[in-house]
């Protein structure tokens, strides 16, 4: 109960991704390689992956 109540101040549009720095490296580098920046590059792999799911 204690992480809902640390999450429910939070808007319900909101994702928070905790990654290390290596992490957060790799997908800046995987979004800089398609021409975009990372938050888009991140909505666009999570709306392919929510397709696949749908399908």
């Amino acid at each position: 109960m204690d992480r809902w109540d640390t999450i429910s101040g939070q808007c319900f549009n909101t994702l928070v991704i905790r990654a290390t720095p290596e992490q957060f490296e790799r997908w800046n580098r995987a979004a800089l390689a398609e021409g975009k920046t990372l938050s888009r590059w991140a909505e666009d792999v999570l709306h392919a992956w929510a397709e696949r799911c749908d399908a």
